[in-house]
């Protein structure tokens, strides 16, 4: 995750299976990822 971060996408798409039904998992990135600035959207 600190590679997709340190690269400083505008937008970052991904599907909801990379989570695993994890989510708790999928809570804790996507607001890592606002914290970083970087919209997040789960398909």
């Amino acid at each position: 995750m600190k590679a997709v971060i340190d690269g400083k996408p505008g937008k970052l798409i991904t599907l909801d299976r990379l989570f695993q039904n994890n989510d708790q998992l999928k809570t804790n990135t996507i607001l890592q990822m606002k914290d970083a600035g970087i919209e997040m959207r789960v398909v």
